[in-house]
């Protein structure tokens, strides 16, 4: 690209990035308030769709807009959901027969995980302890339960990792010490395991089966942040940047095939990569090329409210259908639903705006905007998660040395 387009083509993504920004601030407004919400605007209320909306607000810098009685209503309905026994939190009452992909433990962690992350937005804590929190603490047991789940699928056994770290990190223990706490040592152990089992070639955590690079990538960005929190170092990061340099599709996007890629992955490959190149120089103009290209796509994808759908709403050619029948009901039923987790309970339509594209989509677009172009204030107001996990980045880095 010579001067002239490269100058063109920055101020082309930096004025999609303010305009962009603006209108999902817009969407926000006018969508989010002091009740529970659902997935999308015809869902039904629960707790991890508002929890969605809550760190979208946040990332967008709406969530400050919101006076001190409406924060506290929230703080209050999300704290009712919190069961005294077992810690847990829930968004419904659990039905087996209502998942297709995901046990019922996991959703309880799940979705104690974003509350937790929710009421840390709201300056706000769980009323009650999480009971898992000292078997994590046990390292015997911790070995075990990591051993033990499903590490033919990375992606989804990382995500229970994931909800681990974060039950340790705001475990009482480790806030009060965060070095030699046993909380801080068994968060320290998940680390110490992951680093062990790390893949030297592709630099990720392949399934134990096969190596599969797209499962392993999007396994690993549950992992980075800890890591970075932690102030540890990362090993293999010119090998993780070459495999995630390979996830970019033809249409801009990191998932499964052009037009089936939800913000899920696509933040995944983002953020990692932002995460990893911000310390190395490797394949530096390349990586600023991906960033570039998912920008533009990710401006094309928003929707006329001002959000952005999770998955796209995609159409089955013709040709496709006669050659597998059972493509007629998406035909005939174009608007078909994608399940949050797999639970019947948060479906979506593919294609509207929902509160889960309405987080990653705008924090994809956010660190994008503070990598290319740094300094430039693109992405106010606005700011990154504070508690390590999702939606946390280096400015928001609390953890002393």
């Amino acid at each position: 690209m010579n001067l002239k387009l490269e100058i063109e083509d920055t101020q082309y993504l930096q004025d999609g990035i303010k305009d962009s920004l603006g209108c999902v601030r817009s969407w926000h407004r006018g969508y989010f308030n002091d009740a529970f919400i659902g997935l999308y605007s015809d869902g039904e209320p629960n707790l991890m769709a508002t929890s969605f909306a809550i760190l979208g607000a946040e990332c967008c810098g709406v969530l400050d807009q919101l006076s001190t009685n409406s924060k506290a209503n929230l703080v209050d309905k999300i704290q009712k959901c919190q069961d005294k026994n077992s810690g847990f939190f829930k968004a419904f009452d659990i039905k087996r027969n209502e998942l297709s992909s995901h046990s019922a433990t996991y959703i309880r962690m799940q979705t104690t995980y974003f509350a937790i992350h929710a009421l840390d937005s709201l300056s706000a804590k769980p009323c009650y302890p999480i009971p898992m929190r000292s078997e994590l603490r046990n390292t015997d047991y911790l070995r075990g339960w990591i051993d033990s789940g499903d590490w033919s699928n990375p992606w989804l056994h990382s995500n229970n990792i994931m909800f681990a770290l974060t039950f340790l990190q705001t475990d009482p223990a480790f806030l009060n010490d965060p070095h030699e706490s046993d909380a801080a040592k068994a968060f320290d152990y998940i680390l110490d395991y992951l680093d062990a089992r790390q893949d030297p070639v592709s630099g990720l955590w392949q399934p134990d089966d096969e190596r599969e690079d797209r499962n392993a990538v999007f396994a690993a960005y549950h992992f980075f942040p800890y890591y970075y929190f932690r102030n540890r170092t990362v090993q293999y990061v010119e090998q993780i940047i070459d495999t995630l340099l390979t996830m970019i599709q033809p249409d801009g996007f990191f998932g499964y095939g052009v037009g089936k890629s939800g913000a899920c992955e696509d933040l995944d490959v983002i953020h990692s990569l932002i995460l990893i190149a911000s310390s190395s120089e490797h394949r530096k103009k390349e990586v600023e090329s991906v960033l570039r290209k998912t920008l533009s796509s990710h401006f094309a994808i928003q929707s006329e409210d001002g959000g952005f759908p999770n998955y796209l709403k995609h159409k089955v050619p013709l040709k496709k259908i006669v050659r597998n029948p059972r493509l007629i009901k998406a035909r005939i039923f174009p608007q078909r639903c994608w399940r949050y987790s797999g639970w019947k309970r948060l479906a979506c339509p593919y294609g509207v705006s929902d509160t889960w594209g309405g987080w990653f989509r705008p924090l994809s677009i956010r660190l994008i905007a503070d990598y290319l172009f740094p300094n430039t204030q693109l992405s106010q107001p606005g700011k990154y998660r504070q508690l390590p996990g999702l939606g946390w980045h280096f400015s928001s880095q609390t953890l002393a040395k």
